[in-house]
């Protein structure tokens, strides 16, 4: 057997370097832990700075989001009076095209009263005229300025300046002949040498002295008999002829002395 005193020295020795190992065994869990935890650290701040990043952008975008929000508010709001005006407007020019309306009716109806009042002031107006049945030139005229007349009275004669005629009183001797549409020739003592032409446009039905004033009617005869003229209607045909005029102004063509008759 050893020495008591050396076993224990071993056993001292032994001891301590258990006590040793598990102080080193400790101060390297110290440390692992120590790194751990300054790591996790790390890892923490990083998050915060993450999370602080994405709050500011958060809070950046939701200012953005309220801005367009105010915006859309305040566009809103604009819309909203700008409806309500255009409401109003619309209201206004309803009341306006109302106005209008009942306006055009009234104008409508004075519009007929003054028409009807034209129509009867062209009626008067026509009351102050006297229109001739016939173109023409007037003679004979028995008026004076401020003269009073009366229904039916006679106030001149009417020379018609368009178709010239004349009447020519034929023997009835000569009418065997004669027919309507015929060609005549008219010569006027006024113009020796000139020649008017004419057409057959009429006979009378009867002799000149039953459209007498008082005709003759004997009934018991004429003991000596008397040739009868028959009326015969002659219109001037050639409208080109420049005496026609000067015949009408002078109104020759209506004595039946100045004027030869010859059928062609």
């Amino acid at each position: 057997m050893g020495d008591p005193n050396d076993l224990d020295y071993d056993v001292m020795e032994s001891e301590n370097i258990v006590i040793e190992n598990q102080s080193s065994d400790e101060s390297l869990l110290q440390r692992k832990d120590i790194l751990s935890v300054e790591k996790q650290k790390e890892i923490a701040e990083e998050a915060i700075r993450t999370a602080k990043a994405a709050k500011e952008t958060a809070e950046k975008q939701l200012r953005v989001v309220q801005e367009q929000l105010n915006v859309a508010k305040a566009q809103l709001a604009s819309t909203a009076k700008q409806a309500a005006a255009t409401a109003k407007q619309i209201d206004t020019s309803k009341a306006q095209a109302e106005a209008s309306k009942a306006q055009i009716t009234v104008a409508n109806s004075t519009i007929k009263q003054q028409q009807t009042n034209i129509e009867n002031a062209k009626l008067y107006l026509s009351y102050t005229y006297i229109i001739a049945a016939e173109d023409g030139q007037i003679s004979k005229v028995n008026l004076q300025p401020g003269q009073l007349v009366q229904a039916g009275q006679s106030l001149f004669n009417i020379v018609k300046t368009n178709g010239l005629w004349v009447v020519a009183n034929y023997k009835e001797t000569q009418l065997n002949e004669i027919r309507e549409g015929q060609k005549a020739i008219i010569k006027v003592d006024a113009f020796p040498g000139h020649e008017f032409e004419a057409t057959v446009t009429s006979i009378s039905p009867a002799t000149g002295a039953k459209f007498a004033l008082l005709p003759p009617d004997n009934a018991s005869g004429n003991f000596v008999k008397t040739v009868q003229r028959v009326p015969i209607k002659l219109v001037f045909s050639n409208p080109n002829d420049e005496n026609d005029e000067i015949i009408t102004s002078r109104d020759e063509c209506r004595n039946r002395h100045f004027i030869k008759v010859r059928k062609i």
